[in-house]
């Protein structure tokens, strides 16, 4: 279970996901309210929920990742431009920023995320978040 997330990750995330990016308390709180909306809409759904037979993220997944939603607003993280399920029965929360950059974390299994950083000028980075205590395991970077 998460229980609390490494502070590094706030270090590593990019200025356009950062709540301080002058959004107001308020509309970063309906913001952040409308990401667990979608969390909680994604919970309910069924398997073949794009009518190709796709099974549905399951529900230890979807809470974890509400879970990790919450963490994430408390660490200082704006709310996430996207909150959507994926056909490999994930979640992912994606941040754009203005130069194309990406920040996005994908929830795979209950309490394991992977974390991909990427900006327009170079090679993205992957890393991850697991289980109990939250250290981030470095992953070989794309094209190294």
């Amino acid at each position: 279970m998460w229980t609390a997330i490494d502070p590094a990750i706030f270090v590593q995330a990019p200025e356009a996901a950062l709540a301080n990016d002058g959004a107001s308390g308020s509309s970063q709180s309906e913001a952040w309210m409308k990401c667990i909306d979608r969390l909680l809409a994604i919970r309910s759904l069924e398997d073949d929920w794009d009518g190709q037979g796709t099974p549905a993220p399951g529900q230890r997944l979807v809470e974890s990742a509400i879970i990790l939603a919450a963490l994430l607003r408390q660490g200082g993280l704006r709310a996430p431009d996207l909150t959507v399920q994926t056909p490999a029965e994930g979640v992912v929360f994606d941040w754009w920023g203005s130069n194309r950059s990406l920040f996005e974390i994908e929830v795979s299994d209950p309490y394991i995320a992977h974390v991909c950083r990427s900006a327009d000028d170079g090679d993205p980075t992957h890393w991850m978040i697991r289980g109990i205590d939250d250290r981030l395991v470095p992953r070989q970077a794309v094209g190294a």
